[in-house]
């Protein structure tokens, strides 16, 4: 996936890695890191990402979809280090603003 080869060479990653590195390893060491979308996904961001949100309570009639609009929202990635010291992408989700 090309966002999460962007978001490692980040130096927001490096930074949330190091942290989790200090951090006891139990049960399962995790972090999260979050970036621009439009250093991730480019500025044509938009092509790629869509997403939907409801508007009211789920037993409101008057309840209905609309469009998300993601313009100056940002990525977040959530990885899990191993013992090894390797790294895993866990998730990876848009965030808007």
């Amino acid at each position: 996936m090309a966002a999460d080869a962007i978001i490692q060479r980040s130096a927001d990653f490096t930074d949330a890695l190091n942290a989790a590195s200090a951090r006891p390893a139990k049960p399962v060491r995790r972090f999260r890191v979050e970036v621009p979308i439009e250093d991730t996904l480019g500025p044509d961001f938009a092509r790629r990402v869509e997403g939907v949100e409801r508007i009211g309570d789920f037993g409101d009639s008057g309840a209905r979809p609309v469009d998300v609009n993601f313009e100056g929202g940002t990525v977040i990635a959530v990885y899990t280090l191993r013992p090894d010291g390797s790294v895993d992408l866990y998730t990876l989700y848009p965030n808007k603003r």
